[in-house]
């Protein structure tokens, strides 16, 4: 059986690094993870100033997320779709499309863009949803989650992860 495999783009990832929530990552995607080398610039990038971004390199030297490479096919759709959305969401729907993956993005343009080609997207709130209905959180570890991604910036389109359980 062909295991399901996720790409991450930068804020969905950067939601949990930043909410000390990254085991639910690695408990949940270990060796079916990966980012794309735009994604990890641009966590790179915003490491000087949110400092818990360096923990992507934990989740990449203990091969719980893989970084890729785009292939030449996915570059050229990379460059179709970076017109209208930023380098990382545009680099994770393009391997998406490519390799059959799920893309994961709270981008409501790279959700579009996906939904139009008939990607799999999920995203942080479907991530923690999940978590739930697995039994991996409770729905009030969920709902604290939540609240430290919304506290470090995220714009979330619900305030409690129970409400939708």
């Amino acid at each position: 059986m062909r295991k399901h495999l996720f790409v991450f783009d930068t804020v969905s990832l950067a939601n949990f690094l930043l909410s000390d929530a990254d085991k639910i990552l690695t408990a949940r995607y270990s060796g079916r993870a990966f980012i794309t080398e735009q994604v990890f610039d641009e966590l790179t990038s915003g490491m000087r100033m949110r400092p818990r971004l360096a923990l992507v390199d934990s989740l990449l030297k203990q091969n719980h997320f893989d970084c890729i490479t785009l292939t030449a096919p996915e570059h050229t759709r990379y460059a179709d779709l970076i017109a209208n959305l930023g380098k990382g969401e545009a680099s994770c729907i393009a391997a998406a499309w490519a390799r059959g993956w799920t893309v994961v993005t709270d981008d409501r343009a790279a959700r579009g863009h996906g939904a139009e080609m008939g990607l799999a997207v999920t995203g942080t709130i479907g991530i923690l949803k999940a978590a739930c209905r697995e039994k991996q959180v409770t729905a009030s570890v969920a709902d604290h989650i939540l609240q430290a991604m919304i506290d470090n910036g995220f714009y979330a389109p619900v305030r409690r992860i129970s409400d939708l359980l």
